[in-house]
């Protein structure tokens, strides 16, 4: 149920294996969501549906690069594991990534990962094509539409302490199987009041992380043949923070010092990632930055982007921030931040028919069938495909005291 509150959508979904660790914990469900992103993808195909104007898909392969000896070594070690896992990938030289992506500048001794069977998503798209879904079980009673309707209490049975209804600004929800939290950001603000009331740790560690999305157009001599990231971009998937409630600070002011990303300043962090839309506009990202709920456009945050980008692609070196403010888009996004970089997914403890799905941070449409499978075999009783034990709330969870105010 969301909360309420708008937020500007970012348009590009990385459907990649490229920049995670094969052993990390977000490993299991990125890879099965992103075996049931195919998956759709094959049945919309035999269905005769055309997948890149249902859902953007574009099959573009992804290129993970360095552009220094160490982090080249670091990316050969890293095909290593993802072979070792069933990923098909290999290492590129310079020479080799100059020849399939020559607007790419990564000096003579940086390289590349390649994974051909990456894949991107229109964000935009994926949403209105499951919402029209959707709809057509409406006029079962199984589908409803509340916007601009926000939650302001759960209720719980007086008989057996489960959820029973959800009242929102304007009406009034009788759960009959469960209650699903999955306001991304916002997510904690709906749990807060009733953890409260019930003295029972509900609260997920998860903090708003905004990012910027340029979307240029007009670049002739700037040409993108796959979806690119920087290597160090993968410390955001990699760095783990304390979870600890009974350290406050850890829950309400992340330390960004331990965050490393390439780009470092007082309140955000860039690195680079690049990309073309099916429309053929170019896709640069992306920065990181703890700002609360703010969505406002980041000046210094979008000189980091321009400029981290024009490293690698020299054709950008003569646009400046003032050209992209007048001229360009520039998206801004609320990604929900999970301390420990993993999602929160599946019931909730002490309370009957609750259940959470939030933390995926800037995963979300990567992740969104694999959290989905999650929780229908949870509510069906099923065996799930892969562990899913490092996603559960239990034990993850604070207490409203140390988070009411930091996250209203």
């Amino acid at each position: 149920m969301r909360s309420g509150r708008a937020l500007a959508l970012l348009e590009l979904g990385y459907v990649w294996l490229n920049h995670r660790n094969p052993a990390s914990k977000t490993w299991g469900l990125a890879h099965r969501s992103k075996l049931l992103w195919e998956q759709l993808v094959a049945d919309l195909a035999d269905a005769g549906s055309d997948p890149l104007s249902a859902i953007g898909w574009q099959n573009t392969g992804s290129l993970l690069v360095a552009n220094s000896v160490e982090e080249a070594r670091g990316l050969q070690a890293h095909v290593g594991a993802m072979a070792t896992a069933g990923v098909d990938a290999e290492f590129l030289t310079a020479s080799e990534l100059q020849k399939i992506e020559p607007s790419l500048k990564v000096g003579h001794e940086g390289g590349a990962a390649f994974v051909p069977g990456d894949s991107q998503i229109d964000a935009a798209l994926a949403v209105e094509f499951f919402r029209k879904r959707n709809l057509a079980y409406r006029v079962e009673g199984r589908y409803m539409e509340l916007f601009d309707s926000p939650v302001e209490e759960l209720y719980r049975s007086s008989a057996d302490g489960s959820i029973e209804v959800v009242q929102t600004s304007r009406h009034k929800l009788r759960s009959r199987e469960a209650v699903i939290v999955a306001a991304g950001a916002w997510s904690p603000n709906i749990l807060t009041r009733a953890a409260q009331e019930w003295r029972l740790p509900l609260i997920p560690p998860v903090k708003p992380r905004k990012g910027h999305l340029l979307v240029l157009e007009g670049l002739p001599s700037l040409k993108i043949n796959h979806g690119l990231m920087e290597f160090e971009y993968t410390a955001n998937y990699t760095t783990a923070h304390s979870t600890q409630c009974s350290q406050p600070e850890d829950v309400s002011t992340p330390s960004l010092v331990t965050d490393p990303t390439v780009i470092s300043h007082d309140s955000f962090r860039v690195a680079m990632t690049a990309s073309t839309d099916k429309s053929g506009r170019l896709l640069l990202g992306s920065s990181r930055e703890f700002s609360g709920f703010s969505t406002a456009h980041h000046y210094e945050a979008i000189e980091g982007i321009l400029s981290r980008a024009s490293e690698y692609f020299p054709a950008l070196k003569d646009i400046s921030v003032e050209d992209v403010l007048e001229k360009q888009t520039i998206r801004t996004g609320l990604r929900p931040y999970a301390f420990g970089g993993v999602p929160l997914v599946g019931p909730v403890p002490g309370v009957e028919r609750l259940m959470l799905a939030t933390g995926h941070e800037g995963s979300g449409l990567c992740m969104a069938l694999g959290t989905a499978e999650m929780l229908v075999t949870r509510l069906l009783g099923k065996e799930t495909v892969f562990d899913v034990d490092p996603y559960l709330p239990a034990s993850r969870l604070c207490h409203s005291q140390t988070n009411a105010q930091t996250l209203a």
